[in-house]
């Protein structure tokens, strides 16, 4: 039986902890973002927008640190239905399933 490796390195703490935080901070800026176009504040909801934006980005960036290594290409050659059987995601349209 083989072991799995831990959810969270220990070598890898401060990034996901600074994953953690601009994902606070993309939801807060996107509850923002809501609410200011729910009362029509164009200039502040496209404010709230860009700044949500920058966290998503910042946090696209940190989960390429923290992303463990890929998988080895046998299984990515063996089409879309042996990769989700080997519990990989399907990636289509930049959305992951």
């Amino acid at each position: 039986m083989t072991s799995r490796p831990s959810p969270r390195p220990d070598n890898q703490g401060p990034a996901f902890e600074a994953l953690a935080a601009a994902m606070a901070e993309a939801a807060t800026y996107a509850t923002v973002a809501s609410d200011l176009a729910a009362i029509g504040d164009a200039r502040g909801a496209a404010y709230a927008v860009r700044a949500c934006s920058a966290c998503l980005l910042t946090s696209a960036d940190l989960v390429e640190m923290v992303r463990p290594s890929r998988r080895p290409d046998a299984v990515s050659e063996a089409g879309p239905m042996a990769m989700r059987q080997a519990g990989a995601p399907i990636v289509r349209r930049g959305l992951v399933e």
